[in-house]
This record gives structure tokens, C-alpha cells and sequence, in this order.
């Protein structure tokens, strides 16, 4: 093993740093570079600056396990999560794909017009969103401002991107601001992780803003036009070519109001996303088209009935619609209705208690407790517990699926999880932040896709019974300055099923040690350094064969901005700097390569 690889790129360079880090009395203060105003978490690495996945890749508590490079398939994983247990809600709306799950980082918006995210779960998922059965990374509208936007870039594998919009913003006389933007991007990276797995993605759209003292309305269109190799992609032997296209349109409104005695919120959201996806096999083309209808609304209100005692409130609604030749073609609609009283028992101790109740088409409807308690020890100090309840429904890919690699079932039984959660948050200064916490879990008739035996010659999709999951999740934030930010997470978990397949693909197969670092660090008003390294253990799985059960994933990225001319930065990232060859799913030999790549950004 080559020095680069026995201590990670991100280690060697931040103990040089540290050793060379200046007195802070020394710095010259004055602001942090711009570096193209990300409201989002950090897309150092990759430069295909639009996709959501890339930008949540150095989100504490979340998980990208991508099938190639991030901007092709992934999915997100939350304390240790399968795929199917989280993904994205916007405007408080959860984005699911009742089609297969795969696709829950999808959408078809660029990163920069979102605030920076949260990640949502037990009680807080259930007051702000329908929420996934584990968590939920929740995303909003950021505020429009005067803002025009170039960028583009090369890789060292051929790889290209541009992407370009435009935000402008009018003030009227009452003091009520208009904002219009557009977007446009478009990127093709050759080669992931076999020769023939290309990624081609464009993307479009416009969104309008109104704000004024009455609250904040936004009206967003997109589509997204993806093309990406899948060889050896969902359990399938790479011997074979796959390709897969997906199109997503989405149109987005909501409403957030700024009533202070009643704060409340209303959105609304249609969209189609259409699946094709074609494996060659020996005996001819194997193909399935799938098209997801998705109409989903909610609106919710705080009602603050008297000093201390409050009630939040929420009802949604959703229906989804598919359509597949290979699933059948479907329907099934969802309302859920959250009622949450809040009391504050003493100035230091509030209680919340509620319920949530759901209205599920062709299965049993469901009645999920609520309970938090959150207690200040001292002004610094914060300590919550809480238990929840969650459900979810099987995907119609779990139901009804048959291809070379995988076969569903139809006899599947919602799945139904219980959560406690126990921890503390100390901000020991302006500038650290620690937060620490332990969960359980326990998942009733847990979905997963295994093999039940070693000659099994594909995955299915069983109820593998109940599993238990304990963990504890550290996460602590540092700014040595204001221009040199640290943040580390260390997670660890162990999972317990009653009965455990021969190989579990998803639900099983989970990091039991899960480290990271970032560091984000402006040495001049033109120079900003990111680094961040990840470091996995995870679980033995006798189909992990190749590539080991640990993973060093280096990630680089430097950013020059020019002093004269201030509009235009210069950027230089590495994806798996130092080439890891961790495979991210069990049984299935898809390596993502180091990657190099440049970028210009120009603003004005």
C-alpha cells in the first residue's frame, strides 16, 4: 500500500496546514472569499456544480452511496439507512419514487438556488414533512438575488461541463421584491467506472419569487435529461452492457407566511419522471419503461393558543401514478394528518406530544405516536429525547420487478419502524459546536434485497423480519478563525436481524465505524482550500470480495479567485484523490476512479 493511501491525502495536508497555520492575530481579517456564494453544503470535488448529490456529499449525518460518479445514480443514506429510508423533501413536501427508490436525490434544480439543508428525523421529520422511515434532507427556497452565473470545466478522462443562469430582482414602491431566474447546464463525464458507463446530463428551467411582509411565494420548472451507463449496475453481472435514461419534470409552488402569531406554510408539487432502462443480453435486448406521476400538497400552521402552549399542525396529501410494462400499472394515494401540541412545562423544559395519522390507499391505515422532550441544563447546553413512529410502503420495483438480477414480491408487508433518540448539544464557544447522540431503532418486516443462499442466482426482495440497530453520532464544528472552519462526524452502529440472509444487499450491509473530516480554509481574500476524507468499516458481507470492507475516500479542491479581476475564479478538484478501490454495493465490481478535474466560475 503506497504512502497516499496509508494516510489519506486529506490527513498529510492538514497536519501541514496546522504546523503552518499563523497565530490568529496575524491574519489579515477581512471577507472570506466568495467562492460562487454556495448555499450549499460544499461541492469541492467534482465541479458539476448543479447536481444536488454532489453538494450534499459533505453533509454531516447523510450518506451519498453513488453507482459512478455522484451526478449518475445515488442514493442517500441516513444512519446507516437503506437507500429506500431516505431522500429529499423541498418546500416540506417529501420527493419519493413509488417506481423504485432509486432516484431520491434526483431533482431537477440547481444547487445554488436552495439554502442550506437540514437533516430531519424521528419527530422533527414528522412536523416539518411527510418524511422518509429513517430521515429526510430538507431543502428550500433560497431568496433571489442579483446574481449572473457562468461556469464550465474539463476532467483528465475527457469529462466536460458548462452550466450558466440568471437571477434578477425588483424592489417596488411598497417595498415588495419580484425576482426572476432561469438556468441551463449541461455535462457528459465518460467512463465512471467501466469504459462504456458514460453520464450525460442536461438540465433547465425558470422559477419565480415574491416577497413582502405578508411572507415569501416561489413558483419553480425544471427538467433534467439524464443518459448514464449502468454495466453491472442493481445486482446485474457487468458482463453485460446496460444503459439507463431518465427524464424528470417538475413544477414546484409554496407559500411561506409571515404571520408571527400564526406562522404557516402551503406548497404544492407535480411531477413525471420517466425511467428506460435496456440490458443486452445473449439471447436479445432486455428493456423496461417506466413513467411516475407524483401530485402532492400540504399545508401547515402554528397555532399559539397561549404564552407557553402551542399546537403544530400539518395535513398532506399525495397520489402517485405508474405506469411500467414491466411493473403493471398502478395507482395509490396517501393523507396524513400531524397534530403536535407544545408545552413549556418551566423556562428550561418543554414537552411536545402528539400524533400523526395516515390514510393509506390498499393498505392499513396507520397511527403513529409522537413524543419529545427538550430540557436546557444551562444557557450553553441543550439535551432532547424523543420517540417516533414511521412507516413505509413497498416500491412497485420490490413488488413486482423481474429481470436477470433481481425478482420482487408481491406478498410484501409495509415496513414499520420505531425510533428513540437521546442527546446533547453544547456550544461551548461562538466558535465550537458539539453534538452528541445515541438511537435505536427497531424495523418490523424489514424489505431488503438478498440472497438467501450461496448458488442463489439473483437478489429478491423478502421481509427479512426485524432488525434492531443501535448507534451513537458525534459531530463536532469548530472555527479557528472565521476563515478556518474544521467539522468532524464519527458515527457507529451495529444491527441485529432476527433473520439474516446469506447476503444482504442494502439493510445489512452498513458501516459499523463511519469517520469524516472537512476542512474549508481561506488562506487570502483569493486562494480557499477545501479537503475532506471519509473512512468506512463496513460490515462483513461474504459478497464484498474485492476491494475490502474498508474505504479512504480523499476528496481536494483549491479555488483561485483573480484579485483583479474579482468576478472570475479558477478551480482545481480531485475526486478520490487517492484512488480507492472500495466497492460501495456488495457483489457488484463498479469502482469510481481517481478524477481530476478544472473550472472556471464567472460572476457578476
Amino acid at each position: 500500500m503506497g504512502l497516499m493511501n496509508k494516510y489519506p491525502l486529506t490527513l498529510v495536508v492538514s497536519l501541514a496546514l496546522w504546523l503552518n497555520l499563523p497565530a490568529q492575530e496575524q491574519v489579515t481579517e477581512g471577507a472570506p472569499m466568495r467562492v460562487s456564494e454556495r448555499p450549499l453544503a460544499s461541492v469541492q470535488q467534482v465541479g458539476q456544480d448543479v447536481s444536488i448529490a454532489t453538494s450534499l456529499q459533505s453533509l454531516p449525518g447523510v450518506v451519498i452511496l453513488s453507482q459512478g460518479q455522484a451526478v449518475g445514480q445515488s442514493d442517500i443514506s441516513i444512519r446507516g439507512s437503506s437507500f429506500s429510508g431516505a431522500g429529499l423533501s423541498i418546500a416540506g413536501l417529501s420527493l419519493r419514487n413509488a417506481q423504485t427508490e432509486h432516484f431520491h436525490t434526483e431533482l431537477p434544480f440547481p444547487a445554488w438556488w436552495l439554502a442550506q439543508p437540514e437533516v430531519l428525523t424521528g419527530v422533527s421529520q414528522a412536523a416539518q414533512t411527510e418524511g422518509h422511515l429513517m430521515g429526510t434532507v430538507s431543502l428550500s427556497p433560497l431568496l433571489i438575488q442579483n446574481l449572473n452565473r457562468v461556469s464550465g470545466g474539463v476532467d483528465n478522462k475527457s469529462g466536460y461541463w458548462v452550466n450558466g443562469g440568471s437571477q434578477q430582482v425588483r424592489t417596488g414602491e411598497n417595498g415588495v421584491r419580484t425576482g426572476v431566474g432561469v438556468f441551463a447546464g449541461h455535462s457528459e463525464i465518460p467512463g465512471v467506472d467501466f469504459p462504456d458507463n458514460d453520464v450525460k446530463v442536461s438540465r433547465g428551467g425558470a422559477q419565480v419569487q415574491h416577497l413582502s411582509d405578508r411572507g415569501q411565494g416561489d413558483l419553480w420548472l425544471g427538467h433534467q435529461d439524464k443518459t448514464f451507463g449502468a454495466r453491472g449496475y442493481y445486482g446485474v453481472s457487468d458482463a453485460f452492457k446496460a444503459e439507463e435514461r431518465t427524464q424528470d419534470t417538475m413544477l414546484l409552488g409554496s407559500w411561506q407566511g409571515r404571520d408571527p402569531g400564526r406562522p404557516y406554510s402551503a406548497s404544492i408539487l407535480l411531477r413525471q419522471f420517466d425511467d428506460d432502462y435496456k440490458l443486452w443480453l445473449p439471447s436479445g435486448l432486455f428493456r423496461n419503461q417506466h413513467r411516475t406521476r407524483t401530485a402532492a400538497t400540504q399545508v401547515s400552521r402554528l397555532f399559539l393558543l397561549q404564552e407557553g402552549f402551542r399546537v403544530q399542525t400539518r395535513l398532506a396529501a399525495d397520489i402517485e401514478d405508474i405506469d411500467s410494462d414491466n411493473l403493471g400499472d398502478f395507482s395509490r394515494s396517501r393523507v396524513a394528518a400531524t397534530v403536535m401540541p407544545q408545552v413549556d412545562l418551566t423556562d428550561s423544559l418543554t414537552l411536545s406530544v402528539g400524533v400523526r395519522g395516515e390514510l393509506l390507499e390498499g393498505d392499513s391505515n396507520q397511527v403513529l405516536p409522537l413524543a419529545r422532550v427538550d430540557l436546557t441544563l444551562r444557557e450553553d447546553l441543550v439535551f432532547h429525547a424523543e420517540a417516533s413512529q414511521s412507516v413505509r410502503r413497498p416500491s412497485y420495483t420490490e413488488l413486482n420487478y423481474e429481470s436477470p438480477g433481481s425478482l420482487g414480491n408481491s406478498g410484501l408487508a409495509i415496513q414499520e419502524q420505531s425510533s428513540f433518540e437521546g442527546g446533547l448539544t453544547w456550544d461551548a464557544s461562538t466558535q465550537t459546536r458539539l453534538q452528541a447522540l445515541v438511537f435505536q431503532h427497531r424495523t418490523k418486516d424489514t424489505v431488503d434485497w438478498i440472497r438467501p443462499d450461496e448458488d442463489a442466482p439473483r437478489w429478491l426482495a423478502e421481509n427479512i423480519g426485524d432488525v434492531d440497530t443501535l448507534g451513537t453520532e458525534v459531530i463536532l464544528t469548530h472555527a479557528f478563525h472565521p476563515r478556518f472552519q474544521v467539522t468532524t462526524s464519527y458515527m457507529w452502529m451495529d444491527k441485529d436481524a432476527d433473520n439474516p440472509p446469506y447476503a444482504s444487499r442494502y439493510s445489512l450491509d452498513y458501516a459499523k465505524h463511519f469517520v469524516r473530516a472537512q476542512i474549508d480554509w481561506t488562506l487570502q481574500d483569493w486562494l480557499r482550500l477545501e479537503l475532506s476524507q471519509w473512512y468506512r468499516d463496513q460490515a462483513d458481507n461474504p459478497l464484498r470480495t474485492e476491494g475490502g470492507s474498508e474505504q479512504w475516500l480523499s476528496n481536494v479542491a483549491v479555488h483561485i479567485r483573480c484579485p483583479k479581476y474579482s468576478a472570475i475564479q479558477f478551480s482545481l478538484m480531485a475526486s478520490n484523490a487517492t484512488d480507492d478501490d472500495y466497492r460501495i454495493f456488495p457483489g457488484q465490481n463498479t469502482v469510481t476512479q481517481r478524477r481530476v478535474s478544472a473550472g472556471v466560475t464567472v460572476d457578476w
